[in-house]
């Protein structure tokens, strides 16, 4: 009975879980574990500039940094970036998961008097183990020009009826639109802030 107690404890070792083994003393027949999910559960929220192809990528993934410049379509009446965006995200939880999106105005970067209109779209991308409520058609979070943040959309919500720790990873393509028509010269900028919670 020692001997498959101990094969016990150095698989679950290596699975990097904690289990709490109750006092076992010579020939008895029931072994006793109290898995805790504290402290295995996590989650993990990254814009790329290409998507995340597998769960155990996101271990060395890091966030995409710096600046995201729009370009003006050809008739100047709206700028864009529709390609090289994306948001990540994993999640190795017992719980149902949300993910969201939130745009802040796009305003004037010295003055903050000036607006545009500017929208995110969200679009899955290629594969993924997830159960998507939200995303396969597009979820689009819309701000319009004043100083106003109103632009919070869920994007994906996971579902876990169940309540078992479940590993989901996925991907969205994140197109972003601004109206130049009507908006004066300026140097604009906008943020776009992603969260992740249990729902």
């Amino acid at each position: 009975m020692r001997r498959a107690i101990v094969m016990v404890m150095v698989l679950i070792a290596t699975m990097g879980m904690v289990f709490a083994i109750g006092s076992v003393s010579t020939g008895a027949k029931n072994v006793k574990f109290d898995l805790t999910a504290e402290g295995i559960e996590s989650f993990k929220i990254l814009f790329t500039s290409n998507p995340i192809d597998s769960g155990t990528a996101f271990t060395s993934a890091s966030s995409y940094s710096g600046d995201i410049t729009l370009t003006a379509s050809d008739d100047k009446k709206t700028a864009t970036k529709d390609d090289g965006l994306y948001l990540s995200w994993y999640s190795y939880v017992s719980q149902p998961v949300k993910v969201s999106l939130a745009l802040s105005a796009m305003d004037d970067d010295t003055t903050s008097s000036k607006y545009l209109d500017w929208s995110v779209t969200s679009t899955k991308h290629g594969d993924s183990d997830n159960d998507l409520a939200a995303a396969a058609a597009g979820v689009k979070a819309t701000v319009t020009g004043s100083n106003t943040t109103d632009g919070t959309k869920d994007v994906v919500t996971v579902a876990n009826a169940s309540c078992v720790l479940q590993e989901k990873w996925g991907n969205e393509q994140l197109t972003i639109s601004a109206t130049l028509e009507g908006a004066s010269p300026a140097v604009y900028a906008g943020t776009i802030t992603a969260t992740i919670s249990t729902t």
